[in-house]
């Protein structure tokens, strides 16, 4: 809904600096933090009770290299004034700067008093940096300002 009410217009350029410091926190210290703290397998044991499933390249895929890949392309359609670029831009945000949010409700649906949950720490830098990509990307490239 979002990339459908607010403008499509604004330059690669003012968003390039949210868009890849985002991106670069998401893979080199959320996906880390969730990895090394074993985040699928808290979720299993504190919260769904059912195993995590076997990691096989159809999962990985799946799950990590269809959505980073489709990710990476959007500078290159937003380059290229194409929609689908601002489209796949707002998923990406708003990925990281709301639905990444969950990590501080997920303690909430354990039977252990509120605390730390794997991938809470990094969300503390992921969201703010997602939130400055919607603030660009929101803007019109004519308000720009270098």
């Amino acid at each position: 809904m979002v990339w459908l009410i607010l403008p499509q217009n604004s330059s690669w350029s003012l968003i390039k600096t949210p868009f890849l410091f985002t991106l670069s926190v998401f893979l080199l210290l959320h996906k880390v933090e969730e990895s090394r703290l074993k985040f699928f397998e808290v979720v299993s044991d504190k919260i769904t009770g059912i195993p995590v499933p076997e990691i096989t390249p159809l999962l990985i895929i799946g799950l990590l290299i269809i959505p980073v890949g489709v990710w990476i392309a959007a500078p290159m359609l937003i380059k290229r004034g194409y929609a689908f670029g601002y489209y796949l831009a707002w998923t990406f945000f708003i990925s990281m700067g709301v639905v990444e949010l969950a990590h501080f409700f997920l303690p909430l649906l354990t039977k252990d008093p509120y605390g730390y949950f794997p991938g809470m720490a990094s969300v503390i830098v992921l969201a703010p940096l997602a939130w400055w990509g919607m603030y660009r990307l929101s803007r019109n490239k004519s308000n720009h300002i270098p």
